[in-house]
């Protein structure tokens, strides 16, 4: 089981599924509301982002930069709709 973790405060966490065992590109593009994808390796989970969500200007996703800062030791932070899921979750 994956979470999603959106900008949207309604509903800033969600629990979502791949159609599949993995997760898609497709599906990754989709949850993350974009066309490239990075991956975050943390605390032995995967944060799927926007790769240029800080270049297209998208919000500060504040609870997906709270777990990001809390396992990586940054100031940096994440932008748009985050995707966080287990490392068997994606091939």
């Amino acid at each position: 089981m994956a979470r999603l973790i959106s900008v949207d405060k309604q509903i800033t966490e969600k629990r979502v599924y791949p159609k599949n065992e993995t997760f898609s590109l497709e599906e990754m593009y989709k949850y993350t509301n974009s066309s490239i994808v990075e991956f975050i390796y943390i605390n032995g989970h995967i944060m799927v982002i926007d790769e240029e969500g800080k270049l297209n200007n998208k919000k500060v996703n504040d609870v997906a930069t709270y777990y990001f800062r809390k396992y990586i030791k940054t100031q940096d932070f994440i932008v748009g709709d985050v995707l966080i899921c287990e490392k068997s979750e994606i091939k």
